[in-house]
């Protein structure tokens, strides 16, 4: 079998450049889907099952937002130490989608903290950063579409934070978020656990 020759810097460059354009659109398609079925189709469908690698992968997904935001500091504290039934996949989508809002709309000088653990009862996947939602928005956070005044031209759909409601709402927990000059802004997950899930 040949071999494929190295394509000169030029062309690699297109080509990677090509290949991250196709994950936006594919990305950008898969968000308008969730949204269509988030309205029109009853919620977001999941694929409930006992996951054990839920820490894990909450741990690689806050990996890959590290990757794509070099510059900006991401502290996280993982302590899921059993099976969560759960879409795992959706959550990490969940938790992707409070990271970036916090990497868009917060200082960007201060660190993001990020959190998943569980008690005897609860799974709570948090993300808090420095900044503060104006009080006339706290309500409307979570509706499609929705930005602060000073950021309607930044990029994207506008459908991050809906998104990531609608997740919690089909797992059965609930999506809050807190935001005061005194404690910054504070988004939370919390999904109680079924009894015997140890």
């Amino acid at each position: 079998m040949f071999g494929m020759a190295a394509l000169p810097a030029a062309q690699e460059r297109l080509v990677s450049h090509l290949h991250r354009s196709a994950e936006r659109m594919s990305e950008l398609i898969e968000t308008t889907m969730d949204f269509a079925r988030g309205r029109l189709a009853g919620g977001i469908a999941l694929d409930v099952r006992p996951c054990a690698t839920l820490q894990a992968h909450l741990a690689g997904v806050v990996d890959e937002v590290r990757q794509g935001h070099p510059g900006r500091r991401v502290l996280a504290v993982l302590d899921i130490d059993h099976a969560v039934e759960c879409d795992e996949s959706r959550l990490g989508q969940m938790l992707s989608n409070l990271l970036i809002n916090a990497l868009v709309h917060g200082s960007t000088e201060t660190t993001i903290q990020v959190m998943a653990v569980t008690t005897d009862t609860t799974l709570r996947i948090s993300v808090a950063n420095r900044g503060v939602i104006p009080v006339d928005e706290v309500g409307r956070i979570f509706e499609p579409f929705e930005r602060p005044a000073d950021r309607r031209l930044a990029p994207g759909l506008g459908l991050g934070l809906y998104i990531a409601s609608q997740i919690a709402v089909a797992h059965g927990g609930e999506l809050r978020v807190f935001s005061s000059e005194a404690a910054d802004t504070l988004f939370e997950f919390s999904l109680p656990l079924k009894a015997g899930a140890h």
